[in-house]
């Protein structure tokens, strides 16, 4: 790595691939240690997954890896619902054979959030900065309370940083989300593919796209989403205070490693799509100009991920409960059971129509059981289950989970 860290003063137009050498990127770098992946990482990863999860591994699309070009570097776009998503993913095309080896091990685009760093004094295997840097992980930056300048350095590092890794032919792992979709509805930012055209131009190289999502019948942490999206506002417009912080961290963390004394997240269900190859001749030779061609992209990408969402049971259970819900304006709230049970079956037929992966919910008392189940539990009151009727405790993640296939639009 060379020293310079004027990013603020280059010009993404006119900076050559061979210069990228002079600056340095030790800041967001990775620290890839292939020992620590293919044993510790691996190991964690296999074992937190498998605790967690009735089965994570629900994976249809391998296929399409072996179809990506063995000679030209790979970004991977998935929707993002939760930090197990970086787990399952890498291990997913680490266990796959679909390249040559050393491409196996995927570097993952980060959110500085990840990169908690404590004292050494105090606790320092909780340092986990320094695992994910191990683990092929770099750090993204988001900018909410930043001055221009700041962003445009922060921009151009980045830039400069992924056309590097586009350059020498990497497979990179990115979550256009920025951030989880706390809402539920996936929200796509053009800035990530905004940072992989930079990164054709600058280089001169193709790039292959392939496009993945995943789904949970129960997200970790979807009590605490509500609270999450308001702290993402906050942090547009000035740094959180430490307790927010801290509500945020002991929320969040515990909010994912307690599944694994419980095993109750269900069913994780990742589907890949068909790589797509972006040709470096159709990226424009302008910034403002990326950004326009980034927009079309960024939209395009997204509806390639939103397809392969799968409609899992908690999903269907409350997008059926919303559709109750509007019709009964003025009512005690309950909503039958046996009539729910009806609605779950309408939804279905008509997600089916809609083109939507309705594999694993065949069965629709089995749907209502199983969301249930996961929002009607012990410490967990969701909803409301007596006598055949249910109750909404907290619409709210009725609501996140319902537009996780909301995206599926249906005839009224």
């Amino acid at each position: 790595m060379g020293g310079r860290t004027d990013f603020g003063n280059v010009d993404l137009e006119k900076i050559a691939i061979e210069e990228l050498g002079d600056f340095d990127f030790s800041e967001i770098d990775f620290d890839f240690n292939e020992e620590f992946y293919r044993t510790d990482m691996k190991g964690f990863a296999s074992w937190f997954l498998a605790k967690a999860f009735e089965k994570w591994n629900n994976i249809t699309g391998l296929e399409h890896l072996d179809d990506v070009p063995k000679d030209m570097p790979v970004a991977f776009v998935a929707t993002h619902r939760e930090h197990s998503d970086y787990l399952i993913h890498a291990l997913m095309l680490f266990n796959h054979p679909w390249s040559p080896p050393d491409r196996n091990y995927v570097k993952i685009a980060a959110g500085e959030n990840l990169y908690l760093k404590l004292p050494h004094r105090f606790l320092p295997l909780l340092n986990i900065d320094k695992w994910i840097r191990w683990a092929g992980a770099f750090q993204v930056y988001r900018q909410g309370n930043k001055t221009e300048k700041e962003k445009t350095a922060l921009q151009n590092r980045l830039a400069m940083y992924v056309a590097k890794l586009v350059n020498e032919n990497e497979s990179i792992l990115i979550y256009p989300d920025s951030g989880r979709a706390y809402s539920g509805r996936s929200r796509f930012n053009p800035g990530a593919m905004h940072l992989l055209s930079v990164g054709q131009r600058i280089s001169g190289k193709d790039l292959c796209i392939v496009p993945m999502a995943t789904s949970y019948e129960k997200t970790p942490s979807d009590r605490y989403f509500k609270y999450f999206e308001e702290l993402k506002d906050i942090k547009k417009t000035r740094k959180p205070t430490l307790k927010e912080n801290f509500d945020y961290y002991f929320f969040d963390w515990p909010g994912l490693f307690i599944h694994v004394l419980t095993r109750d997240l269900g069913n994780a269900y990742t589907n890949i799509g068909k790589p797509v190859i972006l040709k470096a001749e159709d990226v424009p030779l302008t910034i403002k100009e990326i950004e326009k061609y980034s927009v079309r992209k960024n939209k395009r990408l997204q509806k390639e991920c939103e397809k392969l969402v799968e409609v899992t049971s908690t999903a269907l259970f409350c997008r059926a409960v919303k559709k109750m819900q509007e019709g009964q304006a003025g009512n005690d709230g309950k909503i039958y059971l046996p009539d729910l049970i009806s609605v779950i079956t309408e939804e279905r037929r008509n997600l089916q129509q809609a083109g939507a992966r309705t594999g694993h919910v065949a069965d629709s008392r089995n749907v209502a059981e199983r969301a249930i189940g996961f929002l009607c539990s012990p410490c967990r009151r969701m909803i409301y289950n007596s006598q055949e009727t249910v109750t909404v405790a907290r619409q709210d993640v009725i609501d996140y989970y319902a537009n996780n296939i909301a995206h599926f639009r249906t005839a009224r």
